[in-house]
């Protein structure tokens, strides 16, 4: 292996390019998966107003057959009830068929979904943590590196310009109130994030809402806490918040309790060595991955202390 600033950024860029390479896989299945599911309703949608509408010409050709006179030809009817009968009874075996073949689907959709959330968020994150190790080994940390998070455009930097979303971000360096800590996402069972693909599993808060709350907390909240002079803490942002006249859905208030009041991120293990389970904040958790940001603030289980 060669040694070097210019040896640890080819390795570096290799590995952040594996990685995008990874969650363009991850997103591809992702899409594919959904695009099946359309498919699978679109055509049982289609079976099921069919049979429908077979049942119910079934059952008027039946009520005119049995109110007809005894003198009456019901020949022609007979003959469409039998045609009726018969194409519903191909329907019903098309439904069948479809359940059964819908229910292998399923079973082997579920081992790729834990492959693309879960297998592939450790990998991902493992990755990440190589091109770090790297970069605090030979003290360097080339243009590029950090591993790629999601696509999506540049958002705001705290200086006023853009950051590309897929730059790495360590926020460890700030210091966090008592009864928290931050947990790097590698120690997190993210497999527990599966189900969490986009950002239609974003009903409680919006997806694009969380991002914000990251940006506001890396750029207002944590800074603020940090304040050497005059830190700031959970009365301060309502005060501030007051002062600026930002309603509490947009203010720093809100983003302060979203990490540091009673519904913070909870994460609990019962052994050291093993990942931390995800008690509360799986969502948060995604979109700290998505962001880039290699750690998040948490309370944690006494046992994992």
């Amino acid at each position: 292996m060669l040694m070097g600033d210019r040896s640890v950024q080819v390795r570096s860029e290799s590995l952040a390019k594996l990685e995008l390479a990874i969650g363009r896989f991850a997103n591809r299945c992702g899409e594919r998966m959904n695009a099946a599911d359309n498919v699978i309703r679109r055509i049982d949608d289609s079976l099921l107003t069919r049979r429908r509408q077979l049942r119910r010409t079934v059952e008027r050709l039946e009520d005119a057959i049995a109110r007809a006179r005894d003198d009456e030809d019901t020949g022609a009817l007979e003959h469409r009830l039998d045609d009726a009968q018969t194409a519903l009874q191909t329907v019903e075996r098309h439904q069948h068929a479809l359940d059964d073949a819908v229910e292998r689907y399923r079973r082997e959709a579920r081992n790729l979904e834990h492959v693309t959330t879960g297998t592939t968020l450790a990998a991902r994150a493992y990755l990440r943590g190589l091109i770090d190790d790297l970069a605090a080994y030979f003290a360097v940390r080339p243009d590029g590196m950090g591993g790629a998070r999601e696509r999506g455009a540049p958002v705001a930097d705290c200086d006023g310009g853009v950051r590309d979303t897929r730059a790495a971000y360590d926020p460890t360096a700030f210091a966090l109130p008592d009864g928290f800590r931050w947990v790097r996402i590698m120690e997190i069972d993210i497999s527990e994030l599966a189900g969490i693909r986009d950002a239609s599993a974003f009903a409680k808060t919006p997806y694009a809402e969380m991002r914000r709350g990251f940006n506001v907390l890396r750029c207002e909240v944590l800074p603020r806490m940090n304040d050497a002079q005059n830190p700031a803490r959970d009365d301060d942002f309502a005060r501030h918040d007051a002062a600026s006249g930002t309603p509490y859905e947009h203010g720093l208030q809100r983003v302060y309790e979203a990490f540091f009041g009673a519904d913070a991120i909870r994460l609990e293990r019962a052994d050291d060595g093993v990942p931390f389970g995800v008690t509360n904040g799986r969502h948060r958790i995604k979109v700290a991955i998505d962001a880039g940001w290699d750690a998040v603030p948490a309370t944690t289980g006494p046992d994992s202390r």
